[in-house]
């Protein structure tokens, strides 16, 4: 297929590349692209020209930090219209061997320090058979083309005048207790020597939708300690079912106690000083727990402080 004019240089690697600001200078000519399924450990996933900056950047992060297992659909893999224009969806999906997973866009430009794409594209949880994996994908695709998007584009980022380019993740499911979006550097008005996390029980889609009110918790930059944890009363939380991700009712036991306690405040604390060292820049990232412990779902970099 035809592929855009505006790639960079070859990236050489040893390897992976390493987490930073600067990961749109490593860009490979789109010539070089490669045109099938790729794994979320591959070096070839950590270029956010080919798998986009959301995939990216996981990709980065897969060896050094809990990231489910994935594999990605480069936006080299779809046609015009959205059709897939190469065989191994089916294969990959076997070989992921999770039960249910999660289906988000990853778009070229996107989760950069100047544009985030946060709310803009589509992503679909609990997603258990091949049907509606296909289904999902296409929607995926498709939500690059709305015109919020094209308008969000047009206004954020140097790629107005050509089609979108859209790569979509596909990651086992989490089967969430409790999910968190933190701030390596809070907001405005919490001072500039505190992180911030705001948490709720069950799937983080509730959180990050606005339909709960979360605890929230402050935490020292410079010891890691909790100075502030402000629990709210949970009364719904978002859960996986066999109709979908759907709303419940919290356990009376459950609805004014914490969503996190300290060890796993402090965990994602710790990851979040990690990532921004790394990164060379804040971020904020969405997390979540289960029987396992803690799994790192996005990061990206926070766009304005």
């Amino acid at each position: 297929m035809a592929h855009e004019d505006n790639c960079r240089e070859p990236l050489k690697p040893e390897g992976v590349p390493p987490i930073g600001p600067n990961m749109n200078s490593m860009l490979r000519p789109c010539e070089e692209l490669p045109i099938r399924v790729l794994w979320l450990d591959e070096p070839e996933t950590a270029d956010p020209n080919l798998a986009g900056g959301k995939a990216a950047a996981l990709a980065r992060m897969t060896h050094r930090y809990p990231v489910p297992p994935a594999f990605v659909l480069p936006w080299t893999v779809f046609g015009e219209d959205g059709r897939l224009l190469v065989d191994g969806l089916d294969e990959a999906y076997g070989r992921l061997s999770a039960d249910s997973v999660a289906v988000r866009s990853s778009a070229v430009g996107e989760d950069g320090r100047d544009a985030s794409f946060a709310g803009q594209h589509a992503t679909i949880l609990h997603v258990r058979d091949r049907e509606a994996l296909r289904a999902a994908i296409y929607a995926c695709w498709q939500s690059a083309h709305s015109e919020a998007a094209l308008l969000y584009r047009a206004r954020r980022t140097a790629e107005q005048a050509e089609r979108p380019r859209i790569s979509v993740l596909v990651q086992a499911m989490v089967r969430a207790d409790a999910a968190a979006v933190g701030f390596s550097r809070a907001p405005a008005g919490y001072g500039i020597d505190l992180m911030l996390i705001n948490a709720t029980l069950g799937l983080g889609e509730s959180l990050v939708s606005g339909e709960v009110t979360p605890d929230v918790i402050a935490v020292s930059r410079a010891d890691l300690s909790i100075v502030r944890h402000e629990i709210a009363e949970k009364g719904r939380m978002s859960v996986m079912a066999d109709e979908g991700v759907v709303e419940r009712s919290v356990p009376r036991r459950l609805q004014h106690r914490p969503a996190l306690d300290e060890i796993q405040v402090r965990d994602l604390a710790r990851m979040m000083q990690a990532l921004e060292e790394e990164w060379e820049m804040p971020v904020d990232v969405e997390a979540c727990w289960d029987a396992h412990g803690l799994h790192l779902l996005q990061c990206r970099p926070i766009t304005a402080v």
